[in-house]
């Protein structure tokens, strides 16, 4: 009676026994309806690794893959959910392990991480061949990372220890040699387009060798169906390796224009970006210049998506919605709308604006301020008693108008966003000051829930009256709990019911 079961049962019973003694495969070879059932989660999940990588337990090569989902085995494809993918390239170079040799001439352009990128470079293509045909309405996910085989030096460099330390290193970036993160040689990527990919997953980039920011999105930007896009490029830099912090971010921005006009969701997770002391100057990530091209390009990205997910990524403050000094809109502003943006959300926002500026000051005695380091003086601030001690300062007052703008910004963003449930803000770090609004749109509120708008501040931050305006509330509605200064936290709450959700006409 067994065989006359109906499918779906079989399917339940398939669920419970794949946590069992006996391997899936094994009941798989038992007959052909058997063989359907167990192969759908079989293969539901796979981690798949590139050619030259040491194959472990539960993880199957390329050339395996190739095989089981080509020819009469196509049909395995349609079982196919999350494809984990794992590169291996021929070199491990560790995270600031080296530094330059004297008098010797290094170059990035190296044997070393040339091998490195040819072998990133194929891996990726050779998959990519592989799901070129796969039909477009599967929508899989695909992770992908990438680690090193063997632990290498590049040529003309030694190996020192804890190089993260600006103490160890009396000439800064003259010696220390930067991260390395596999990208595709400088004529571009030869790989084709594919359609089965719904969900690109981009994650361990500090863990291991990871890939280069802008491979990153040069990958995503051949997934022509892509719906969902994550990327995170955690890693701590050396302040003083400022071209490359700079080179990064740009890889990331000038590749946000090629995305797939499909895409509905994208999350970003970047990095601090801080200098050596918080009693420095922020790291200028602009390099002088006015234009933005990572805000201008997000806020352009942001008007085709559902859901924009930022996190210790540093951006203008009003990069969604542009305002004049006065905090005012600027005259581009009118063409700007968002008819699909549900969920918008700025995690861990960063102390420094793009252009160094500090979102919070500190407060010293004039004799403290005879001790500040002069940042002119390039690489002597390090022989500055406060930084020889590593000092920090609680930086706990707030430049008040920038938070006004970032807030008068999202208000008048609102306004153009007809199927927003929820915006958050929070920063990295403390004092920190939040907004939090809720459309009452979310599946989890009961019916009819009226629209919130709450600010929680450690500094005593208090929307005013263009905050107001750009929300469309009046100040007099307010709920405003004061708590006052305390060892250098003011906390305020404030909380108002909006009368009506924004974007409603």
């Amino acid at each position: 009676m067994a065989h006359r079961l109906p499918v779906e049962l079989w399917t339940q019973i398939a669920f419970y026994l794949k946590d069992g003694t006996l391997s899936l495969p094994t009941y798989a070879r038992v007959c052909r309806q058997w063989q359907l059932v167990f192969e759908r989660l079989i293969y539901q999940n796979l981690k798949v690794a590139s050619e030259g990588s040491e194959v472990k337990r539960g993880v199957i090569p390329l050339s395996l893959f190739r095989s089981l989902m080509s020819g009469s085995s196509q049909y395995r494809r349609a079982f196919v959910n999350w494809l984990q993918y794992t590169i291996t390239t021929p070199h491990d170079i560790e995270y600031y392990r080296a530094m330059k040799l004297e008098n010797r001439r290094y170059s990035e352009r190296n044997a070393i991480r040339d091998a490195n990128d040819r072998a990133f470079s194929t891996a990726i293509c050779s998959l990519f061949e592989i799901l070129e045909p796969w039909e477009a309405n599967l929508k899989v996910t695909l992770s992908i990372s990438v680690r090193g085989r063997d632990k290498m030096l590049e040529p003309e460099t030694k190996e020192v220890e804890d190089l993260v330390q600006w103490q160890t290193i009396r000439d800064g970036e003259q010696w220390v040699i930067p991260p390395y993160h596999a990208r595709f040689p400088e004529r571009g990527p030869d790989m084709p387009r594919i359609a089965c990919i719904g969900e690109l997953l981009f994650e361990d980039n500090y863990l291991y060798q990871g890939i280069w920011s802008g491979a990153t999105l040069q990958i995503a930007e051949r997934c022509v169906a892509l719906q969902r896009l994550y990327v995170d490029l955690e890693e701590w830099v050396r302040p003083d390796h400022i071209t490359y912090i700079r080179e990064r971010r740009q890889g990331v921005a000038s590749a946000l224009p090629r995305l797939p006009p499909t895409l509905r969701s994208f999350e970003l997770k970047g990095n601090t970006e801080e200098p050596w002391s918080n009693i420095l100057p922020g790291l200028d990530l602009l390099a002088g210049r006015d234009l933005d091209e990572l805000s201008l390009n997000l806020r352009n990205l942001s008007l085709t998506l559902r859901h924009l997910k930022l996190s210790v990524t540093a951006v203008a403050m009003d990069f969604l919605f542009p305002l004049d000094d006065n905090c005012s809109p600027t005259s581009d502003t009118s063409a700007l709308h968002w008819p699909y943006l549900e969920s918008l959300t700025l995690e861990a926002l960063p102390m420094c604006l793009p252009s160094g500026e500090w979102l919070f000051d500190y407060e010293l005695h004039p004799d403290e301020e005879q001790e500040l380091p002069d940042p002119t003086t390039g690489l002597d601030i390090f022989d500055n008693e406060l930084m020889q001690e590593e000092a920090e300062f609680v930086r706990h007052k707030m430049r008040i108008e920038h938070f006004h703008r970032l807030f008068i910004s999202l208000g008048h963003a609102a306004q153009r966003m007809p199927a927003i449930k929820v915006v958050r803000t929070s920063m990295i770090e403390t004092p920190s000051t939040t907004l939090d609004f809720n459309s009452g749109r979310g599946a989890t509120d009961f019916e009819g829930t009226k629209p919130t708008l709450k600010f929680e501040s450690q500094s005593g931050y208090k929307p005013d009256e263009r905050v107001a305006a750009a929300w469309r509330f009046s100040l007099d509605d307010l709920e405003v709990e004061d708590r006052g200064p305390e060892n250098l936290i003011h906390v305020v709450q404030a909380k108002v019911t909006l009368d009506r959700v924004p974007g409603d006409e």
